[in-house]
């Protein structure tokens, strides 16, 4: 019998939502060199280039990704700080968790209030 090969993806396992901590931000900047900005008055973000954006919001922990959430959650960095940090990786109202898929199934997170699972995608027709 063949081993599956299988992917990783981070999703959030409590009511609240998918958010990394202040402390697992600031480990992918020192240990990762990823780059922080800012948004310009335009509400984009000032460099483009970044992975991180600082943010003033009250429920952010000072800090956002810049990639959108599926890619976020399937950076292997972002997988490296939660697999190093355990519990301490999830910011306020989210428990993160990385959850083993295979590889070739086509996924979808669905999400109720924040509490994640992932579902393989099927086909439907109306």
């Amino acid at each position: 019998m063949t081993k599956q090969e299988t992917k990783k993806v981070v999703i959030n396992r409590c009511f609240g939502g998918f958010r990394l901590s202040k402390e697992a931000f600031e480990w992918l900047i020192k240990n990762k060199g990823w780059k922080v900005t800012e948004f310009n008055k335009e509400g984009s973000y000032k460099n483009k280039n970044a992975d991180i954006c600082k943010t003033n919001w009250i429920s952010s922990e000072g800090y956002c990704l810049v990639k959108d959430n599926d890619e976020g959650r399937i950076d292997s960095d972002v997988i490296e700080v939660v697999e190093k940090l355990g519990k301490k990786a999830s910011g306020s109202c989210a428990e993160l968790k990385i959850v083993k898929i295979p590889s070739d199934v086509e996924y979808k997170i669905e999400e109720y209030d924040g509490l994640e699972s992932i579902e393989e995608v099927h086909r439907s027709w109306i």
